[in-house]
């Protein structure tokens, strides 16, 4: 092996190396906010049995049931799985598309504010929106920064491309 082909071979590992990088954090940063906001109390609701506030956990367990009662916010979610999936896979304009859809499906929750949920089975007792907390901010911290990633990155392969 040559001397020039070893740089070469170091040079592509080096490249490889520094666009995982690039992808990574954002895809921590995004984890980490994740993690906060289920930790994090992200609703105060407010009813005929009182106040009661819910953990962003419990939003994104029971959350998925919640189109029973016309709220579709949980499903950013998923959407923000394949946003730092199209990260990660380098599809950097999927995932610009899947955070823009997973923040307007996201701002559903707000509509929580002028809608009656029932809390028992027996439909005796409802409960709306008072205001979000921490856990719901760090949520849309979390989404938001794999669209930002993704926009860096893109920019910075139309900027390479150019070159």
């Amino acid at each position: 092996m040559t001397v020039a082909t070893v740089n070469t071979r170091l040079s592509f590992l080096q490249k490889l190396t520094e666009a995982f990088w690039m992808r990574a954090i954002p895809l921590a940063i995004s984890l980490v906010l994740f993690v906060a906001a289920c930790t994090s109390p992200a609703l105060i609701m407010v009813g005929s049995q009182g106040e009661s506030t819910i953990d962003g956990l419990s939003a994104l367990v029971i959350g998925w049931m919640a189109p029973l009662y016309g709220q579709f916010a949980w499903y950013a979610n998923p959407l923000l799985f394949f946003g730092a999936l199209a990260l990660l896979l380098r599809f950097w304009k999927t995932s610009i598309v899947f955070v823009i859809l997973a923040l307007f499906i996201a701002m559903d929750t707000f509509q929580l504010s002028a809608q009656e949920i029932p809390v028992n089975e027996g439909l005796t007792a409802t409960e709306h929106l008072q205001s979000v907390q921490a856990g719901f901010y760090l949520w849309l911290a979390s989404i938001v920064v794999i669209g930002l990633g993704a926009i860096v990155l893109l920019v910075r392969d139309l900027k390479l491309a150019r070159k």
